[in-house]
């Protein structure tokens, strides 16, 4: 499952003497597209079944889903999918971004959403040293977060855009100044790595 582009795909090895084309009937007609309660606007449009070596393929996905060209099979890898994602869409928003960079990796199931101002995961809260920082994580104009479904994660996102004339370079030692991988109580995360583009 990839929750980014909400698809499915499942191999199955049916029984000793299932009819496979009564399997895929079956499948074709359980399929749930809102699998994951986004609403229907955002449901994927395709189903595709087929037996083939005596194994069924089922996929659901969107036609329009684009195909992966570059996948990060361990997070630090993510850094050159930015930089090569913000050279190829100088002017993409910062969920479009974080969507892509969720769905061009292989090492956890992530999802993306855009963030505003404020309260930040992992940017304010509980502290290591058990204190709580209630002060918004503030200076962007658009951010989107991408990162697992659940908590505890080994793994947690963001994307910002720095407002025109204002200095990244602040920005950045605010976002280093605030990063706390401690932010979850059952784990601490190991990297902090910040990148930049475009300055």
């Amino acid at each position: 499952m990839n929750y980014v582009t909400e698809s499915v795909v499942l191999v199955l090895k049916p029984k000793a003497g299932t009819d496979t084309d009564g399997l895929i009937s079956e499948l074709k007609s359980k399929v749930n597209r809102d699998w994951e309660y986004n609403g229907e606007e955002n449901d994927p449009d395709t189903v595709f079944a087929k037996a083939i070596d005596g194994r069924v393929f089922f996929a659901l996905y969107h036609s329009d889903l684009p195909a992966l060209t570059e996948c990060a099979s361990k997070p630090e890898e993510i850094v050159g999918i930015f930089r090569n994602y913000c050279r190829n869409h100088p002017d993409a928003d910062c969920a479009g971004m974080a969507s892509y960079l969720a769905y061009g990796q292989n090492f956890d199931a992530l999802y993306a959403r855009k963030v505003k101002e404020g309260m930040l995961k992992g940017l304010s809260g509980y502290r290591n040293d058990g204190s709580f920082d209630e002060s918004p994580f503030t200076g962007f104009s658009d951010g989107a977060i991408f990162c697992p479904q659940v908590d505890p994660s080994a793994f947690l996102g963001y994307v910002f855009r720095v407002p025109d004339g204002e200095k990244v370079d602040d920005f950045v030692s605010e976002l280093r100044k605030k990063a706390n991988p401690g932010f979850n109580v059952c784990t601490v995360l190991a990297h902090i790595t910040v990148e930049t583009v475009g300055i």
